[in-house]
């Protein structure tokens, strides 16, 4: 076993193991109308401190009104979505109400989530 990698090597493995969350959105279910959910690590530096902004405003708030957390879950949608086109097409689908938004946010966060680190003991 060589102890040697390649940039090929680390890229390939990056990518596989951060890969988008893609959603078909196609009428006919072929795959050819996909919205990509990008995983956190993935992010732009901008989109990540808008994640990061959006994640505490999750932890902090209680969204007890369904307007605000309508809004939130669009903010969150378009603030993953690989581009704002693919954001709409997602929020624009007849069936996007609160609870479906709900699942895509919950399925993104569980398939997409960097592993925890642990502490190590010294």
């Amino acid at each position: 076993m060589s102890n040697v990698f390649t940039l090929s090597n680390f890229r390939k493995a990056a990518d596989a193991k951060y890969a988008p969350l893609q959603i078909d959105v196609s009428k006919d279910e072929d795959g050819s109308d996909l919205v990509n959910l990008i995983p956190v690590l993935r992010l732009s530096k901008e989109k990540r401190k808008e994640f990061s902004a959006l994640q505490e405003e999750r932890k902090s708030a209680e969204h007890t009104d369904f307007d605000d957390l309508e809004d939130f879950l669009h903010r969150f949608i378009e603030a993953i979505a690989e581009t704002p086109a693919q954001a709409k097409k997602l929020l624009d689908q007849p069936f996007a109400d609160l609870a479906f938004l709900s699942e895509v946010i919950s399925e993104y966060s569980e398939r997409t989530s960097p592993g925890e680190a642990s502490s190590s003991e010294s």
